[in-house]
Order: structure tokens, then C-alpha cells, then sequence
């Protein structure tokens, strides 16, 4: 192989010295080459050119070059992490000369070797970049990143009011306003929700494409937080809260149907000791009026009817109490006008005694 690369310089193939040779600033063709190599294999981790020689052994700065100019046809992760110095060497010089028609001067085994010759490195560099796109590849990837970073930071920001409305709002007890939010609810499911997926799995397969273009390169400019992974972790923790919201409404549906049945009973309840204890301080006053008139059998006959009408009272008025707390531990907003209610008949039922 070394053979070959003989030929061509001696063809006259030394184009090293014609592009980036500058006799006004003094830098050599030599320098500017590899000035050139150091710019476009910036951003690559691992890729460290500091000369033609040992710098291109692990054939990393090979693929970044080709990756710079076509994203598309070097794998950047794949390369980097399961290829070893051969298999990359072999993978650059391949799509080299099958992509730009660089012929393949080299062999890996000219290049894995402790100290590759440098002039051959040379000859074989000069040749991709004369092969080699005037624009970098890589731009015409960055309206891309930018897009899909605003419309990811949209979407995301969108989960988050949306997960926090839902958190915030309380849930109500009337029937009817339980029924208007289960609408509302219902139409969000069925016409935002869907709309929402759609701009979800655009955006999981824009990123996608992305990471495989760029992924393990400083050209991979997206936060964490705008994964495809956060988004999805932020979209399930918006249909968990979904959900529970749903059920929620439901429970408190089920409950205010409960709620209104105690309060009937409680409204019926409390009529019928209200009433009770009327006739009671009825009987009272009577006796007041006409004790003195009464015989003292009778006046403690109709005593001992009043205390056990009273008596009779005690258990229905701590059922009562018990209806009444039930509301108020349900934080329903009529307990506390059944709490004055229940409390009228108590004062009541204390005067009589």
C-alpha cells in the first residue's frame, strides 16, 4: 500500500501544499492541514489530533471527519464504543472511497501501528479533503436541534401546567359542578389528549433521529430534560393524575349522593325533634301553669313522662350528632348550617331540663 501512495506523489499528487499553504502568513501546508483536522474534529470527545501520526491510530478522527461532513453515514456512538482501532480505520476508508471517491491508499495495518508513517497519513488526509463537502454536514442539522428543542420545551411546559391544574383543583360536592368538571374532563380526553400523543410521538421520533445523528458529540445540544425519556416519564405522570382526577370525581359523584341522603334524613330527623321537644316544653309550661292546682301523684306522674320523654330523645339526638359529624369530616359545605340546626335543638332540650 505504501507503494501506491509512492505513485501518487510522485504523479505530482501532493496536493497538501496547494489548498492551505499561506507564504504571506508563514504557516505551512503541513500546519494548516492539521489546523484543519483540529477544527473539524472538535466536539467529538475522545478525538485529540495533534499530528499524523500516532493521533489517527485509533481511527476515531477518521470517522469524526467523515461524520462531520455526512452525519448520516458515520454511526458516531457505534463506532466510539463497539468498534475497535481496526474496525474503525476499516469503516472510515470504506465510506471514503465508496461516498467521495477517495481512492483507499491505506490499510488499517498501515495505521495501527505504533508510529504511522506520516507522510502516507498526509497524501491520505489531503485526498478526503479535497474529497470532502464545501459546508459541514453537521449544520444543516442545527435549525433541526433548535426546533425540536422549542417544541419539546413547549410540550413539556404544557404537561406541567396541565398536571398542576389538575392537582390544585379541589373537588366539589354539588351534583351539578361534579357533572360540568366530568364534561370538561371527558372533552379534554377525547379532542386534546389525542392531539397531545400525536405531537408526543413526533417529537420521540424528531429525537430519535437526532440522537443516532449525534449522540455522544457536543453537536447533541439538548437538555436532559427534554429527552424523549422525560417527556415520556412526564406524559404518564400527566395520565396517572389524569386518572386520578377521574376517580376522584367519580368518588366524589358517589358521595354526594350519599351526602344528600343523610342530608334528607338529617332535615327529617331534625324536624321531628324539633317537634318532639316543642310538645315536651309545651307540657312543661302547662305543668307550670296549673302545678299548684295539680294533686302531687299527678304532678309527678307527669313529670316522670316528661324526663322519660326526654330520655327517649338521646339516642336520636346522638345520631344526630353522628350525621352532623359525618358532614363535617366530609368538609361538606351544609354541615355547618346543620351543626346551628343541631345546635337550636340542643339549646333547646337544655332549657327544658
Amino acid at each position: 500500500m505504501l507503494a501506491a501512495i509512492l505513485s501518487v506523489r510522485s504523479d505530482g499528487g501532493g496536493k497538501v501544499s496547494e489548498p492551505w499553504g499561506n507564504e504571506q502568513t508563514g504557516v505551512s501546508a503541513r500546519d494548516s492541514l492539521l489546523h484543519w483536522a483540529q477544527r473539524v474534529t472538535s466536539g467529538y470527545p475522545g478525538v485529540n489530533v495533534k499530528n499524523f501520526t500516532t493521533s489517527w491510530r485509533d481511527g476515531l478522527a477518521f470517522n469524526a471527519i467523515l461524520h462531520r461532513y455526512r452525519p448520516d453515514l458515520v454511526n458516531w456512538r457505534e463506532v466510539r464504543n463497539r468498534m475497535n482501532a481496526r474496525q474503525r480505520l476499516e469503516h472510515a476508508f470504506r465510506i471514503a472511497e465508496n461516498e467521495f471517491g477517495v481512492t483507499k491508499l491505506l490499510d488499517p495495518e498501515d495505521v495501527d501501528v505504533p508510529v504511522p508513517d506520516e507522510k502516507s497519513l498526509i497524501t491520505y488526509i489531503s485526498s478526503l479533503y479535497d474529497a470532502l463537502p464545501e459546508y459541514f454536514g453537521t449544520t444543516n442539522y442545527e435549525n433541526d436541534i433548535s426546533e425540536y428543542t422549542s417544541a419539546a420545551r413547549d410540550f413539556l411546559q404544557w404537561m406541567q401546567r396541565t398536571i398542576q391544574n389538575l392537582q390544585d383543583r379541589s373537588v366539589p360536592f354539588s351534583g351539578p359542578e361534579i357533572k360540568r368538571l366530568q364534561a370538561e374532563m371527558e372533552l379534554f380526553k377525547n379532542e386534546d389528549l389525542p392531539s397531545k400523543l400525536k405531537e408526543k410521538q413526533r417529537l420521540e421520533r424528531v429525537y430519535r433521529e437526532l440522537y443516532e445523528l449525534f449522540a455522544e458529540t457536543d453537536f447533541f445540544d439538548i437538555d436532559d430534560e427534554l429527552s424523549s425519556e422525560n417527556l415520556d416519564r412526564c406524559w404518564k405522570m400527566l395520565l396517572n393524575v389524569l386518572n386520578e382526577r377521574e376517580i376522584a370525581m367519580t368518588n366524589a359523584s358517589a358521595q354526594e349522593v350519599t351526602m344528600q341522603k343523610l342530608i334528607d334524613q338529617l332535615h327529617q330527623a331534625v324536624g321531628v325533634l324539633n317537634e318532639r321537644l316543642d310538645v315536651i316544653l309545651q307540657q312543661i309550661e302547662d305543668v307550670s301553669a296549673r302545678g299548684n292546682a295539680m294533686n302531687s301523684a299527678d304532678l309527678q306522674r307527669t313529670i316522670n313522662d316528661i324526663v322519660e320523654q326526654l330520655n327517649e330523645l338521646e339516642v336520636p339526638i346522638e345520631n344526630l350528632f353522628q350525621d352532623v359529624e359525618t358532614l363535617k369530616t366530609a368538609r361538606h359545605p351544609q354541615a355547618s348550617e346543620y351543626y346551628k340546626q343541631f345546635g337550636k335543638g340542643l339549646v333547646k332540650g337544655l332549657k327544658i331540663n
